[in-house]
Parts: C-alpha cells; sequence; structure tokens
C-alpha cells in the first residue's frame, strides 16, 4: 500500500513594516522599512519609554542627557535647564501646527521679543509686557468661546456597551 506524503507547507511570508518619521506638521522627513524582529524590539522600546516613571528617573534622565551634551559642546548645563529648553522647543514645535493655544504663544511671544530686546541692549517693558498680557486675555477668552461652541456643536460620543 502506497504512503501517502504530505505536501511540503509553503513557507509564510515574512511580515514586513513600513515607518515613516515626522518632525511637527510637516512631511515625513524619513522612511523605514523593517523586518518584525525590528518592529517588535522597536515596540518594545518605544512602550518602555512611554512607561511611567518616577520623578527621581526623569530628573535623572535629563541629567544624563544634559552630562552628553555639555561633552560635546562643553557647556554646563544642568537637567533642569536641559528639561526648561526641552518645554520652549515642544511649545515652537506646536506653534503653526493647527494648535491653537494662546498661553503658549504668549510665552513664546514674549521669549522671542526678550531675545530681540536683548539683543538690541535693552529688556522687554513693562508696558510692553501689559499689552501683551491684554492681548493674552482676549485671545483666552476668544479660545474659551470657540472651545464652547465645539463642544455644543459637537458633542462627545457616549460609550457603547459592546
Amino acid at each position: 500500500m502506497p504512503t501517502k506524503t504530505k505536501p511540503a507547507a509553503e513557507p509564510k511570508p515574512e511580515l514586513s513594516y513600513s515607518l515613516d518619521m515626522y518632525d511637527s506638521c510637516n512631511p515625513p522627513r524619513e522612511h523605514f522599512d523593517l523586518t518584525a524582529e525590528q518592529y517588535e524590539s522597536l515596540k518594545a522600546h518605544l512602550i518602555a519609554m512611554k512607561a511611567p516613571k518616577s520623578y527621581q528617573a526623569r530628573a535623572n534622565t535629563a541629567t544624563e542627557r544634559a552630562n552628553v551634551i555639555n561633552n560635546l559642546l562643553g557647556g554646563d548645563l544642568s537637567g533642569i535647564e536641559l528639561a526648561r529648553l526641552e518645554t520652549v522647543r515642544l511649545m515652537g514645535e506646536r506653534d503653526g501646527c493647527g494648535i491653537d493655544d494662546p498661553m503658549s504663544k504668549f510665552i513664546l511671544h514674549l521669549i522671542f521679543h526678550y531675545g530681540n530686546d536683548d539683543a538690541e541692549g535693552r529688556g522687554l517693558t513693562l508696558e510692553y509686557v501689559e499689552g501683551a498680557l491684554e492681548e493674552l486675555r482676549e485671545n483666552m477668552s476668544e479660545a474659551l468661546s470657540e472651545a464652547q461652541f465645539i463642544s455644543s456643536r459637537y458633542p462627545k460620543p457616549e460609550a457603547s456597551n459592546a
């Protein structure tokens, strides 16, 4: 009696992943094709980065990054100073990307004018800051009205019990 042989299983095609890197609101800057193994490794790394850290762990990380920058540039930046710079950089990235945040715009506006005025050998005047603050009040009022309108017009969908 002849023996039946199973046909050889077709090899599974290896999964591949495509990753586009963006800078703020601009078109993709870099494109990567990843194997399944590379994707899983990257995913695990990103999950670990997203995990909540204690204040001390965040401070240590900022200090480590500051030390790397100091070694490269010969500076004396502290972890706290680096965190402040990263906050200003984040506000700058969000500005002009459709994120209408009057408070961030106010802070960036003051920082910009502080730098300009300092470069020209003068400081910000109290009158200038008061004018900028009045503009912030108007912008905040406008932003709150817009948010209330959008909230009333487009109510949050109720969670379904599926």
